[in-house]
């Protein structure tokens, strides 16, 4: 089982050969019958735009974009080479590992790993009221305007020089 991002385009390769296991080629998406369920076993096959790719030696790609964050299944069939199907679930996410490093490498920032508070500015008792945090993806460029993976605005409040408010916005 995969995990992709919605919106992503879904890659599903496959191999097709004879009982012999000789590489079947010039089969086209007719040849097959293509059905994609989501997560409530509702049949999209209709809904959803699919492709194939013909990538030469038997070898054949099926392409298909999901629209809903959950559990997806494909399901290909041919009356010949596999009339009981080859199959596959995907996850549908609303992120990707990509999405996660980034994520990853702020939560870092954040704990204050390569983290530079600057711009500050204190209320007449002392307190800081306002200033600004970058995060950097090394501890070289920290203080510089080199490699920053975010900036925040940070803002707070005070009553009898007591903290009320505390509020840091990623910018």
């Amino acid at each position: 089982m995969r995990t992709v991002k919605i919106g992503n385009e879904i890659i599903e390769d496959f191999s097709v050969t004879d009982s012999y296991h000789n590489p079947v080629t010039g089969l086209n998406l007719g040849h097959f019958d293509v059905k994609i369920y989501n997560n409530n076993g509702g049949d999209l096959s209709g809904s959803v735009s699919t492709n194939l790719q013909e990538l030469g030696n038997g070898d054949y790609r099926l392409l298909f974009t999901p629209n809903t964050i959950g559990l997806w299944s494909v399901v290909l069939k041919h009356p010949i080479y596999f009339p009981f199907g080859k199959g596959n679930d995907i996850t549908v996410e609303d992120y990707d590992m990509g999405d996660i490093g980034d994520m990853i490498k702020r939560v870092l920032g954040l704990t204050q790993e390569n983290y530079f508070v600057d711009n500050t500015i204190f209320d007449s008792e002392g307190n800081m009221t306002t200033s600004r945090i970058r995060i950097y993806s090394d501890s070289v460029s920290v203080g510089t305007p080199n490699n920053i993976i975010n900036s925040y605005d940070v803002s707070a409040s005070y009553t009898n020089n007591q903290l009320d408010t505390y509020s840091v916005k990623k910018v």
